[in-house]
This record gives structure tokens, sequence and C-alpha cells, in this order.
């Protein structure tokens, strides 16, 4: 396939389920902070939808939350920071975080095109209209459906350059990829209420399941996450396979239908979950294009 921008959302959901022990092993706040600069740039890579934060037994409270926050500012779009993040000592490493250059970050750094999606914040607000500030020299005067309040994030489609003309979007309804959504499970039964909202067959990554290599298995994982509506693949930590980090009734209420190992033959005695993760979505991003037809 060749690339096409922007990029088209797919038409199933992608989510992963990442214990945010992950980061209580690193030593100190600049490499908590790379480590999800990494994350957000692989989850965005591969268009995941949602990412959904575990606080489990090996973590902390303020490990889960740090890592949704670093998560969330990335989302904003850079020339919206200084008008919304405040200056909080979570951030003090913000400065080495990789830019996510989603769509609607304007990443190519270019004018306002007609049918250009952007993120806005609305400055001047006229209940229905509003001016909306998109990382431009001018602002972009915006109509919508419903009232718009002073310094709400709006998402806009440009569609008039001279004068500057925008009307509002809903997120879920835009053709393209604009980036994942997140949250926050500090505990087994808030993990089970957000799956039981999000589509997908369950996917547990595990250096003792199935070798992802027999064509059989994988057109059966393809045809099943397309069946379901999307896949909820569930990555453990440094040291521990997720199943390793709840209880077993916890596993059945899940309902795991496939345990799978996405690196056959490894060559190290442990695979970190910035790997697993780059390895599992690469041959599933591979194969939905693959098998779908």
């Amino acid at each position: 396939m060749p690339f096409v921008w922007p990029p088209k959302k797919r038409d199933i959901e992608i989510t992963i389920i990442i214990p945010s022990s992950n980061i209580t092993i690193l030593p100190d706040l600049r490499s908590k902070t790379e480590f999800a600069g990494m994350l957000a740039r692989i989850i965005a890579t591969y268009k995941v939808n949602n990412i959904v934060i575990f606080r489990d037994k090996d973590s902390s409270i303020e490990d889960a939350n740090f890592l949704k926050l670093i998560l969330d500012y990335l989302l904003i779009p850079p020339y919206l920071r200084k008008r919304l993040v405040p200056i909080i000592p979570e951030l003090k490493f913000a400065g080495v975080l990789p830019p996510l250059n989603i769509v609607t970050h304007n990443p190519e750094g270019l004018k306002p095109r007609k049918g250009d999606l952007r993120e806005g914040l609305v400055v001047t607000s006229y209940g229905v209209k509003a001016k909306v500030f998109i990382g431009y020299s001018k602002y972009c005067f915006t109509q919508s459906r419903r009232e718009l309040n002073v310094n709400e994030r709006v998402l806009v489609r440009v569609i008039n350059e001279e004068p500057l003309r925008c009307e509002v979007e809903d997120a879920n309804s835009v053709s393209e990829y604009i980036g994942y959504r997140t949250h926050i499970a500090l505990s087994e039964r808030e993990l089970l209420d957000i799956l039981k909202n999000l589509q997908g067959i369950s996917i547990l990554t595990s250096k003792d399941g199935d070798d992802y290599i027999k064509v059989p298995l994988r057109k059966a994982l393809v045809k099943s996450i397309r069946e379901s509506g999307g896949a909820l693949i569930f990555f453990g930590n440094h040291s521990k396979d997720f199943n390793e980090l709840v209880n077993r009734r916890f596993l059945d209420e899940i309902g795991i239908r496939f345990k799978i190992n996405f690196i056959p033959g490894q060559g190290v005695v442990s695979i970190r979950t910035l790997e697993a993760l780059i390895a599992t979505l690469s041959l599933l991003n591979a194969d939905i294009e693959t098998y779908s037809t």
C-alpha cells in the first residue's frame, strides 16, 4: 500500500492495554518521560485507537497517572500547549518528548488549506460562531451546530482560505486518523468496566503463546478481529506477561480468545514492552491489510 497523507481511519478499533509498572522500574522522571514519548509515537504510528493504562500490583497510582498525563499532553498540538498547559513538576522534561506529528497538529507547518483538519482553541465566542486559533497568524472564523465556549479545544475543518473560515467537526465522524484516546484503570474492576465499552476480541501477548508464523493462524486472527470490530491487545511489563499480573478469575472475565507469541525464536532472554509493541503492531498492521480481502 502506497503512503497516503492524511492517513485514513480504520473501520475497526485497535486497543492496547499496558501496565503502568513499565515505568515504575525506571530510575528517574526523565527516563519515565522518554518512555511515555516513545509509547505515544509507536501507538500513533500504527493508528491505535485506544490505550488503557492499567495500574497493576507492581505499580503505583502516581505512575499510572503520570503515564496518562504525558500521553494526553502529546495529543495537544504544540501551538496550543503554552495556552493550555500550566507549568507543573511532572512536565519538567517535556522538552525530550518527540512530536506526535498527527494530521491535526499540522506537522508540515503549512498555511491552512481548504479541507485541512486542525485542532484549535476558541478565543472569542459568539454562541454557535467563534474565532478559533489554529496555529496560524489569523484566527479562523468558525461555525458550529452547538454553542462554543472560550478556551474550549475544538476539531475544525477549513472550508475557506480567504477569508479564513472553518466548521467544527465531530471527532467520531471524520475519515482521518486523529490520534488515540487514553483511559486509566486503577483496579481490575475498573479495567473490566472500560473494556466492556470497547470493541474487539481479547488477545494476550506471551512468549508462551502460539507462534505467529503459520498463515492459517494469521488469517483466523484477522477474521476474528474483523467480525468483532477490533482487537483488545494485552501487554505485560519488563518481567511478566499480563496474565501474571492479574488473578485467574479476572482473565476468565476478560475472555482471552488468542494467546500469541508475536516474536517466535527471540534472540534475547526477555522482550521489552516497547519492543513487543512494535513487533506486534507491525505484524497486525500488515496482516489486517493483507488478509482482509
